[in-house]
């Protein structure tokens, strides 16, 4: 290998390097966002604060979309937080489409099903504390989404 290669290999290499190590960066960790570990005896994270970090993660991540679908019962926002691909989340009104056209297939033709299964993407619904004295899943639910926000593998 030349020098010339090798001095270009090098610096794609260093570049690729410190490009995730800046992207890595930008993800504040939960811990140090909220002030104390998850999950830590004696300590809960209030649901606004849980928000203000989901809604953080959105601002900061190509990988998660956060909505506000409504109020809760207590006028807290109540959120959608979508997390995949940043090609998923340019397409996700067309990934909606699709979800909706195959769960109820009334009016939909074979084709068209065999079609949509085939291209269309599996989604999974987590919910995190449907009940208010379930708190765990709330707690978690930050450290899961900036893993996954974060994470080098692209969910397709």
């Amino acid at each position: 290998m030349n020098s010339k290669k090798l001095v270009l290999l090098v610096f794609l290499t260093l570049t690729l390097f410190f490009t995730s190590s800046a992207q890595a960066q930008s993800f504040q960790k939960p811990e140090q966002y909220f002030g104390f570990k998850l999950g830590s005896d004696f300590k809960l994270a209030g649901w606004p604060e849980i928000v203000s970090y989901f809604q953080m993660l959105g601002d900061v991540s190509d990988k998660i979309h956060v909505e506000t679908l409504g109020k809760t019962t207590m006028d807290h926002d109540f959120i959608l937080a979508v997390i995949s691909s940043p090609e998923n989340i340019q397409n996700l009104e067309e990934i909606k489409s699709q979800s909706k056209r195959i769960a109820d297939p009334r009016g939909l033709s074979e084709e068209a099903a065999r079609r949509i299964a085939k291209e269309g993407k599996i989604v999974v619904f987590i919910t995190c504390s449907m009940h208010a004295t379930e708190v765990g899943a709330a707690q978690a639910s930050p450290e899961l989404a900036m893993r996954r926000a974060a994470s080098s593998e692209s969910p397709r």
